[in-house]
């Protein structure tokens, strides 16, 4: 494919506008909820990122992925066709 500058800057928008800013409000929370890098809490700190934000943030991707993409009205339809499939490909890795 060829390189899409306007894709590209629609992310570094969501990048810097968002994931940056979201993703840092959650990770300071989440270590001071679960303090250490003791193996016990780190697997709690896992738990939480993939049980609580990565289903929400996905979710959010998807829906403001629809918004910046010019089509607001199919936000709702991205998020139910795309996240289940989205959650199960994140928890792969």
């Amino acid at each position: 494919k060829p390189f899409d500058a306007t894709r590209l800057a629609r992310m570094a928008f969501f990048g810097a506008a968002f994931h940056g800013p979201l993703g840092h409000l959650w990770y300071s929370k989440l270590d001071r909820a679960v303090p250490g890098s003791a193996t016990s809490a780190v697997v709690r700190k896992v738990a939480a990122d993939q049980l609580l934000w990565s289903p929400a943030f996905n979710g959010f991707f998807l829906g403001t992925m629809a918004c910046l993409n010019g089509y607001p009205e199919r936000a709702s339809t991205e998020i139910s066709e795309k996240l289940v499939p989205t959650q199960l490909a994140s928890y792969l890795l």
